[in-house]
């Protein structure tokens, strides 16, 4: 049993049809970022929270989850239409608001401490809603002066993929590589074996082996 919140999920059911994938593909990089902002919070054994936005007034707007008695799920009738019709910048906020209500909502009448989530909201904003961070682990040239990994510009449109590589824990190259789907299935896709080439060079290759990118070789500045 899991003493702290792990998990907050954006649920909208495949039976609601271009509602469900759109939704999804707009708010994944949201429930990363607002994870990330979010300290730990004791939630008595309960791992996960479902918000689920819906198009008809709920019968329920807490109940526990089927079949997962530790996964509490949280519905409230949402405006579909608004969302979709809304800019970028717009549908961002709500989406975030609709999050923050939703888990408020959660951790009042279960009793959680309601300060880390207040925090995690502020963060998200602070952050101008920028989910950008590392998506492998590093990897050391051959000569031992840089460092290589994969970093990840997840949006609500789109991810971008990039090979960042350090020196010092500075930043001595940054290669945007690919841009797939807002989703952690294209960027795993994406991101597959990184590799040093040589002592100024990295190469990655998708995970199917498909594709694969290479960065430019590093100025003499930087070696």
């Amino acid at each position: 049993m899991s003493r702290y919140l792990r998990d907050i999920d954006l649920y909208v059911p495949p039976s609601e049809g271009e509602y469900a994938r759109d939704w999804a593909l707009s708010t994944n990089f949201l429930e990363v970022l607002y994870l990330n902002c979010l300290a730990r919070v004791e939630t008595g054994g309960v791992p996960k929270v479902v918000l689920r936005p819906c198009r008809t007034r709920p019968a329920k707007s807490l109940e526990v989850a089927l079949h997962k008695p530790d996964i509490l799920q949280f519905s409230k009738l949402f405006d579909f239409d608004t969302y979709f019709a809304s800019d970028k910048e717009t549908r961002k906020r709500i989406a975030l608001d609709f999050l923050q209500n939703g888990i408020l909502a959660v951790a009042k009448a279960r009793g959680w401490n309601m300060k880390p989530f207040h925090d995690a909201y502020k963060a998200v904003l602070a952050k101008n809603f920028v989910c950008y961070r590392p998506w492998s682990k590093p990897i050391t040239s051959p000569d031992r002066k840089h460092k290589a990994q994969v970093w990840c510009n997840y949006a609500s449109d789109k991810a971008e993929i990039f090979i960042v590589i350090f020196r010092r824990n500075e930043i001595a190259n940054k290669t945007l590589v690919a841009t797939v789907k807002p989703g952690d299935v294209w960027i795993r896709g994406a991101v597959g074996k990184l590799a040093w080439l040589s002592s100024d060079k990295v190469k990655l290759t998708s995970h199917d082996g498909s594709e694969s990118w290479e960065t430019a070789p590093l100025a003499a500045t930087t070696r």
